[in-house]
């Protein structure tokens, strides 16, 4: 989980560096599998502060702690 957490920090000050004026969607494809609730739960509140975050994941956990966070919309299909 603590690779995964810094791949995640790495991305959003890349992202930070290279977009100064309007930072584009991110977009988080089962980023978070191995991650315990409560790195997942503080990654979430750094996202839930960019413009747009995507989230696609098969586990019912990232919505449930997305929550506690702020607000999301959920799109299940």
């Amino acid at each position: 989980g603590t690779q995964d957490a810094a791949y995640i920090s790495l991305r959003l000050a890349l992202t930070g560096l290279l977009y100064r004026k309007c930072t584009p969607p991110t977009v988080y494809d089962e980023s978070f599998s191995r991650l315990d609730d409560t790195r997942l739960k503080r990654l979430l509140k750094i996202i839930s502060t960019q413009e747009q975050s995507i989230v696609l994941t098969s586990s019912g956990r990232d919505a449930e702690l997305m929550g506690s966070v702020g607000e999301y919309r959920s799109i299940q299909i």
